[in-house]
């Protein structure tokens, strides 16, 4: 396999974790639905903490393609001032606790009009952070590589998961290693 497209350890982990007989749905993007639940989980956010850390909403639905039906948001916050936010944040999204409680992210997740939402408290410092939001860049900034990214979704619509994810993270790694 090409360097370009090789997978590194982070997502390879990920890849096993995923059940076998996971299947993909995509779905048409839906600007009406999108808008009104990421207008609603800003409002929250906002009326939980009293910080105005940038909320960044990314993926398909931001981009505004086919997608999973999915949501997923980025409340950039340093690391050390996550404690000040997960109390107020916990009690808003994901009481009793929050889904994942990683060293750089926090992430709330739960079903909102049919979409799954994934809010992360995130650090913008964090390695995997900077590379979600400059993925997200590129396919925003370059109509063709939009094209190709939605094509590819639309391709395993019903088909195998990790097949899925394995054929986007190598779609990130190229766009990545040519940007």
């Amino acid at each position: 396999m090409p360097a370009a497209f090789m997978l590194n350890d982070d997502q390879r982990k990920y890849l096993a974790s995923i059940p076998k007989d996971q299947i993909v749905h995509i779905y048409s993007f839906d600007k009406a639905s999108v808008e009104k639940i990421t207008d609603s989980i800003i409002d929250r956010v906002r009326s939980s903490i009293s910080e105005v850390w940038p909320i960044k909403f990314i993926g398909a639905s931001a981009l505004g393609i086919s997608g999973q039906k999915d949501i997923d948001a980025y409340i950039l916050c340093p690391v050390g001032e996550f404690k000040l936010y997960l109390p107020a944040l916990t009690k808003e999204f994901g009481n009793p606790k929050p889904w994942y409680v990683g060293q750089t992210s926090i992430v709330w997740n739960w079903e909102e009009d049919g979409y799954n939402i994934e809010l992360y408290l995130t650090d913008p410092d964090s390695p995997a952070t900077q590379e979600q939001l400059k993925v997200f860049e590129l396919l925003k900034d370059n109509p063709k590589l939009l094209t190709e990214y939605e094509q590819l979704k639309q391709i395993f619509d019903g088909k195998s998961y990790h097949d899925y994810q394995k054929a986007k993270y190598e779609f990130y790694n190229r766009i990545l290693k040519t940007a």
